[in-house]
Parts: structure tokens; C-alpha cells; sequence
């Protein structure tokens, strides 16, 4: 039984109505066919369903600022030679602190690009490239796409 909701989150219930049958298997291994109850004649069963569904989102590793939001701050300098220069590499934290696994993709705009990323996850998203198609003589692409556990991290 798989439930996939259609609308928003939030709580869903349902009712499954079911009308229980014998197996061809218990058919073939009774002893006398005609003492086996008749199509119907085991009544129904009624189950009641209940879901409760999460909003996905990662959490920055952003302390929230008096406005209420998380911000960050990039800081570039048009010199890089210079030695108190900040590093043209900026890491980024996300964390699953929600209590599902998650999986989704990483995409950037405008000027930025991403050059490497890691995670502590044990889960493999399902279109990710397997090891087996990995060559060492071909340089790597970033690995964009995660499934992430739950008190999973994700650095960018």
C-alpha cells in the first residue's frame, strides 16, 4: 500500500474497505475444497488510515538573525593577490532536521558555481551515478544530487 498525497501537507485520513479471499494456495492444500468458505463469506475488514505529511526543508547553519530569516553574507575583493583577501571559496551547511529522508537536487545561478560537495548520509539519491561508472581519468562532476537522512548534513 503506497500513499502519495495530492494536495499541500497536512493530516489525511481515509478509510480502506476489503473483502478478505483465499489464496489458490490454501484452495490447493485444503483437504476438502467444498468446506472452504465461499467468495464473501469471511465478511469485511475496515481500516482506518491516518497520515500525517511534512513540508521539506533544509536548514542553513545560519544563526537567525532579529529579522527573523537566515542570511549570508558573501564577501569578494577584486584583488585576490592581496593576503587579507577573503577566499573566493564560501562553504554552505544543510542539515535534514526534519524526521523523513529527503531526496532532491542542488542547482546554482548567476555568477556562482559549485565546486565540491560531501555528505554524512548513507543513502544514495536514485539517479545518482553508481560507483561503477566513475572514471579516474575523467575529471569528476559535483555530485548534485542527495537523498539525505534525517540529522543528515550536506556541505556545499
Amino acid at each position: 500500500m503506497t500513499f502519495n498525497p495530492t494536495k499541500d501537507v497536512g493530516n489525511f485520513k481515509s478509510i480502506l474497505l476489503a473483502s478478505p479471499e483465499l489464496s489458490q494456495e490454501e484452495v490447493e492444500i485444503a483437504a476438502d475444497p467444498n468446506d472452504l468458505p465461499k467468495k464473501g463469506s469471511l465478511g469485511v475488514i475496515s481500516l482506518c488510515l491516518n497520515a500525517t505529511t511534512i513540508s521539506p526543508l533544509l536548514s542553513l547553519d545560519k544563526s537567525v538573525k532579529l529579522s527573523g530569516g537566515k542570511h549570508i553574507r558573501l564577501k569578494h575583493w577584486s584583488i585576490v593577490d592581496e593576503e587579507d583577501a577573503p577566499s573566493l571559496v564560501q562553504k554552505l551547511t544543510f542539515s535534514n532536521d526534519t524526521k523523513a529522508d529527503m531526496t532532491f537536487n542542488f542547482n546554482v545561478n548567476g555568477p556562482f558555481q559549485l565546486i565540491k560537495t560531501k555528505s554524512n548520509t548513507g543513502a544514495k539519491h536514485p539517479l545518482a551515478a553508481g560507483e561503477g561508472t566513475k572514471s579516474k581519468s575523467i575529471q569528476q562532476k559535483v555530485e548534485t544530487m542527495f537523498c539525505l537522512q534525517p540529522l543528515k548534513i550536506v556541505e556545499l
